[in-house]
């Protein structure tokens, strides 16, 4: 396991700021001096049911590599996002999906797991 997801870690459930708030939350944590190592990025990050079903970045979290490049060079740490095998929207199909209102699919399925890739 590396070090860094053994230190501090902070979530926010609900992020509908976008990367503006997610970076806001990185600056005032240091400005408060506030040690942490990873931050975890929720939902709505992404398009799709419930604002993560699509397992990409909305337009409110464009260029990820900036951002998330960012927090790691200017904050020496480490971002996750929250992702599940798990869509809510029978209408958004994704590969793989069990037929069940969980929504959940099979990750044993080689298309749905292509879709992480």
């Amino acid at each position: 396991m590396p070090l860094w997801a053994l230190g501090p870690i902070f979530w926010r459930d609900q992020n509908d700021g976008g990367k503006a708030q997610v970076l806001d939350d990185v600056a005032r944590f240091a400005q408060l001096r506030i040690p942490l190592t990873a931050l975890w990025v929720d939902r709505p990050y992404s398009n799709g049911t419930n604002g993560w079903s699509q397992m990409d970045f909305s337009p409110k979290f464009a260029d990820p590599g900036a951002w998330i490049g960012a927090i790691r060079r200017d904050y020496g740490m480490e971002v996750m996002i929250r992702i599940a095998p798990q869509v809510f929207d029978p209408a958004d199909p994704f590969p793989g999906s069990f037929h069940n209102p969980t929504g959940y699919f099979d990750l044993s399925n080689g298309a749905a797991v292509a879709e992480f890739d």
